[in-house]
């Protein structure tokens, strides 16, 4: 926790592990023994908990993360259940109760109720957690159902948000019998002989990916899929795997041909740094839809894809793809005399930039460069400076026991830098009876119990660390009003597929509900004057251009499907359907931006004739080979026609699907109009 950076107090660690002070002050003491010289964990005023060093203190957490065991490193509640989970599922044999209790260093007890747990977890999985008496545990179930879950728990268990000292642990785990450091060079030398650079991220990705095949591999699990003759050209993948084979002394064949497809498909989805583009076509629209992935990733990442309005998005698009088709043409950047200055300011954009800008280069030979990034980065940074309040300021109370003059000093400084309301100030004692029902935040220099709403404790000199300290209770207060917003549109959307299908169950056979009660519902929710925009999501679609639980077993029946709504209504040409397809065998999974949807595309000189749109809802979810966002189950296709006025509907359909909810809300719909009408809800609520 310390290692994350985040604000911590003996009070909170308490709450949190049930612990009393005592436990908390022993920790501490345990963990200054184990810290070099010059480092040390104090203890200062109101209980606050930081760290003193002279050194990086995430490389001394990386140094004895290195000598961690499971004996000296006590597993979470969660990653105990994720080690058992890898051990199981990487075992080919049986694993008996105490094999697994000796090997965390927890009693059987602990393992017998954590694996009862696990047989509904592997369930969901499509796997079965079998359980015989004296031989123990073990997984069965189809191998690429194994190796598919193995992935996940790589995605969620190697990232930043978990602790040094246990992302080693996980990765000990997954290495199994597989030396990483020989992948590892056989990765570099693949690298170079081809002439390109993976991004970091997909470099672990695949890394990980090799370590677990050879692993399954060695222990005689064979991943058997055949091979499929449209595929793109195998030499790449086929190389890499012969290396990795050869290195663990199973180079066959068989082997090769049954991993090869999965292989390909894994290395279409990575990411570059650098590639060599001499023999690819990259057409205009790809080149826009990868940009427009990029500012949604950013979008998300800094929490603004709610906010963010079209006119933005818009403005934030044309410059990047100017900046594009510059770095291809070879122009000289103008150079950016406020770059130092901005990245001083505003290092986390600066960081979110650099990292997404993986998408970026995929589509220049070479980077971006940093000049033209920060380009782009003052655009996020316009954008953050002008996002709007939510509703009326905060109201907040100030708790001070150091007397008036310093209240009255520290409520002034507190309204410079903050948009609140400091409703009252009250000595500690005064604070116990007071009503908090109108009250949104409590800033207090003491320590105070609080359980209506979340507290600030502060310095009465108002440090640094103190104004962030609320910066981020402000943000926790924002966020939940922004959810709480959400959540009476979600129950507006209830109440309206309730009574629409109530009413369509008692009309007569033939009768058309859409003309006589959808409408009817629109207006009582959202008033009889209301107006829709020709360029909205929901105005591109109407029941001709919606299938709801389509059956079919690969990404390319999909595409096909949802692309023949199209060529059916003369929007697009039979051959759009053949480029759609063959765009994602080429460049790889990159439409599955958004989890579990696809938006296929082509450009229009391959069929396009005009702006359309349709949407299948798949029965059975498909996999589109995307490393974290399959199975896929909502199909979109998009037909641009001749100009981008396809920009609008995609820039609503993002927001609007990267909601959990309003996927959720369309996954379960009935009927083709009720799908609409979610859409159109989200439209009208968010867009106008």
């Amino acid at each position: 926790m310390l290692e994350t950076g985040q604000e911590l107090n003996v009070e909170t660690l308490m709450d949190q592990f049930a612990v009393t002070e005592r436990t908390i002050r022993n920790d501490i003491r345990d963990l200054n023994s184990e810290l070099p010289e010059g480092t040390k964990v104090n203890i200062v005023d109101g209980g606050r908990i930081s760290v003193s060093t002279k050194d990086d203190f995430s490389s001394i957490v990386a140094r004895l993360a290195d000598q961690s065991d499971y004996y000296h490193y006590r597993l979470s509640a969660r990653e105990r259940r994720t080690i058992l989970t890898l051990i199981l599922l990487y075992s080919s044999h049986y694993v008996t109760m105490a094999e697994l209790a000796d090997k965390l260093f927890v009693s059987k007890n602990t393992i017998v109720s954590e694996t009862e747990n696990l047989k509904e977890i592997f369930e969901r999985h499509g796997l079965r957690l079998e359980s015989k008496t004296r031989r123990g545990f073990r997984t069965v179930g189809d191998e690429k159902k194994i190796r598919r879950f193995i992935f996940e728990l790589c995605r969620d268990n190697t990232g930043d948000n978990n602790s040094s000292a246990y992302r080693r642990l996980f990765r000990r785990e997954l290495e199994g019998n597989i030396d990483r450091k020989a992948v590892f060079d056989i990765l570099c030398v693949w690298e170079n002989r081809h002439g390109f650079e993976l991004t970091d991220q997909s470099f672990e990705e695949l890394e990980n990916y090799l370590i677990v095949t050879a692993n399954r591999i060695s222990s005689g699990n064979i991943l058997l899929e055949s091979y499929d003759g449209n595929m793109t050209d195998l030499s790449e993948a086929s190389e890499l795997l012969q290396m990795v084979l050869t290195k663990i002394g199973k180079n066959s064949e068989a082997i090769l041909s049954a991993e090869l497809p999965a292989l390909n498909r894994r290395i279409l989805g990575c990411r570059y740094i650098k590639k060599n583009f001499s023999n690819k076509k990259i057409d205009s629209l790809y080149t826009e839809m990868r940009i427009l992935t990029f500012i949604y990733d950013i979008c998300r990442r800094l929490d603004i894809a709610q906010e963010i309005n079209y006119d933005k998005f818009y403005f934030i698009f044309v410059h990047i793809n100017s900046a594009v088709q510059r770095v291809r043409q070879g122009e000289e950047v103008i150079e950016n005399a406020f770059q130092e200055e901005l990245e001083v300011s505003y290092p986390d954009i600066f960081s979110v930039i650099r990292q997404e800008a993986e998408t970026l280069d995929e589509l220049v030979p070479g980077n971006m460069g940093d000049m033209e990034l920060s380009y782009i980065a003052m655009y996020f940074i316009a954008v953050l400076a002008e996002k709007p309040e939510r509703d009326r300021e905060i109201r907040a109370v100030l708790v001070c026991s150091s007397g008036m003059c310093t209240a009255m000093l520290l409520q002034a400084k507190l309204k410079l830098h903050f948009n609140i309301e400091i409703v009252d100030v009250l000595s500690s004692h005064k604070y116990e009876q007071y009503d908090l029902t109108e009250v949104d935040l409590i800033i207090s220099t003491v320590y105070v119990e609080t359980k209506t709403c979340p507290a600030a404790c502060i310095s009465p000199l108002l440090s640094d660390s103190d104004i962030e300290t609320i910066h981020s209770a402000i943000a926790q207060i924002r966020h939940e009003q922004k959810h709480q917003d959400e959540s009476s549109l979600q129950r507006q959307i209830r109440e309206y597929i309730d009574e629409y299908r109530s009413l369509t169950q008692s009309l007569g056979e033939g009768q058309d509900p859409y003309g006589r009660t959808v409408e009817e519902f629109y207006h009582k929710y959202f008033g009889a004057d209301s107006t829709d925009s020709e360029k909205n999501l929901y105005s591109l679609l109407d029941e001709d251009f919606i299938l709801l639980d389509e059956d079919v077993s690969t990404w390319e029946e999909a595409v096909t499907c949802a692309g023949k709504l199209l060529t059916d209504k003369g929007v697009a040409e039979p051959r759009y359907i053949d480029s759609m397809i063959r765009i994602i065998r080429n460049n790889g999974p990159y439409c599955v931006f958004i989890p579990h949807v696809a938006l296929a595309h082509a450009a229009p000189e391959d069929g396009g004739e005009k702006m359309g749109l349709s949407l299948v809802r798949l029965k059975r979810p498909v996999e589109f080979h995307h490393p974290s966002n399959d199975p896929v189950q909502i199909v979109v296709c998009l037909s641009g026609g001749k100009d981008k006025d396809y920009l609008q509907p995609f820039f609503h359909l993002v927001r609007i699907f990267q909601n959990r909810e309003v996927l959720e809300f369309i996954l379960s719909a009935v009927h083709p109009t009720e799908i609409i009408n979610i859409i159109r809800f989200y439209e009208q609520y968010f867009f106008t």
